[in-house]
């Protein structure tokens, strides 16, 4: 199975979701996105746990519920110029 399929069965995008955490400015994004949007924080945090379910059941959400490329919206995205603006004025 390709990894973008994997990632919509599993409302994930290959990237800041999965690995990015370990990063730090990813870390500190996710940090700002916390205290500024606390909504969208949940539903990162609803998303993630739901996915680790799945994968724990061997199950993959109903084709309706994928992530659909056209519907996403790069939330952490914002946050991510912010830092590295900031690490550039240093």
């Amino acid at each position: 199975m390709s990894t973008q399929k994997f990632a919509n069965k599993a409302t994930l995008e290959f990237g800041h979701r999965i690995f990015g955490e370990q990063f730090r400015p990813v870390k500190e994004a996710i940090y700002r996105l916390r205290i500024s949007e606390p909504e969208v924080w949940d539903e990162r945090s609803f998303r993630i746990s739901r996915a680790i379910n799945f994968d724990i059941k061997r199950m993959f959400l109903p084709k309706d519920e994928w992530l659909q490329y056209e519907n996403y919206v790069p939330y952490l995205q914002s946050y991510l110029t912010e830092i590295e603006r900031e690490q550039n004025e240093e």
